[in-house]
Parts: C-alpha cells; sequence; structure tokens
C-alpha cells in the first residue's frame, strides 16, 4: 500500500474510516502467526497510543507548521488515521506512507 498527497476530504468520516481500519487489521492478525509478522518486523500500533504519540507531537510544533507526514510502515494506517484525528486538514501539507507487505 502506498498513500501519498492523499485527497484529506475523502476522509471526514473518520469514525467509519477507524471502525474499517479496525476490522483490516483484525483479519490480518487473524491470517499470521507471531513468526510470520515477526519476520517482516510487524507490530500492529494501537491507534490509541498513535493518537497520544501525534498529540505529544502537536505540542513540540510551532502552531502555524504544516505537516509532511511519512509512515514506512504504514500497514493498516493506524498513525495515518490518528493523524486525521489530531491535526486539521488545513495543517497537513502532506502524507506519504509505504508497505512492503503486499499481502495487506
Amino acid at each position: 500500500m502506498t498513500l501519498q498527497n492523499l485527497n484529506y476530504e475523502q476522509f471526514f468520516d473518520i469514525a467509519s474510516t477507524e471502525a474499517q481500519r479496525i476490522i483490516e487489521q483484525t483479519q490480518l492478525d487473524a491470517a499470521k502467526n507471531s513468526t510470520e509478522r515477526n519476520r517482516l518486523g510487524q507490530f500492529a500500533t494501537p491507534n490509541i497510543l498513535a493518537i497520544e504519540i501525534l498529540n505529544y507531537s502537536k505540542t513540540l510544533l510551532p502552531p502555524a507548521r504544516k505537516i509532511r507526514f511519512l509512515d514506512p510502515a504504514i500497514g493498516t494506517g493506524s498513525f495515518y488515521s490518528a493523524l486525521l484525528q489530531s491535526f486539521s486538514i488545513d495543517r497537513i501539507e502532506s502524507a506519504v506512507g509505504y508497505e512492503i507487505d503486499y499481502l495487506r
């Protein structure tokens, strides 16, 4: 999965987007055992933790600074979802995500 310079306005319903992401993550977790996930260093970050990290990062940035987001292992997009929940759309300049596990 590669996400780049997305049209953020399409994600105006964060709750349903997050619900769908959780369903997808649950299905992926059921499809792989821990050995398979460990081989690629996969760890599904809980959304609440991703939100806390993004909210903390918000306190470190100047209020007017535009956000350029990069997730080198986006998976189902927990940090991307947290980005959309933590920052206003007009602050996000770009968002890029990469995933090497094409079975996702």
